[in-house]
């Protein structure tokens, strides 16, 4: 039976751990490179979110500052009609 081993792992003196497979080796890689884009699509996913949600808090926003001024336009016309009755 024939193994396999990484060319570096051959070739380097690596007795700190022990050699695996080649094939274990690439299949170890694969599943850490398919978690990696997995917790980078999430992470795109929280993005997009937080994008929606800012996007929401500036509607709220420009709603408020709009009920600010009409608020405030209510009461300056208030107070100037008063002040020509008054006047009156």
């Amino acid at each position: 039976m024939l193994f396999v081993i990484c060319v570096s792992c051959a070739a380097a003196i690596q007795d700190n751990h022990a050699k695996i497979l080649l094939e274990e080796a690439a299949n170890e890689r694969k599943t850490e490179a398919k978690f990696v884009i997995e917790s980078q699509m999430e992470n795109g996913n929280n993005i997009l979110k937080i994008d929606e949600s800012y996007a929401k808090i500036q509607e709220v926003v420009v709603n408020v500052k709009r009920k600010i001024q009409n608020i405030a336009w209510y009461h300056d016309s208030c107070y100037r009609s008063e002040e020509a009755k008054n006047l009156s």
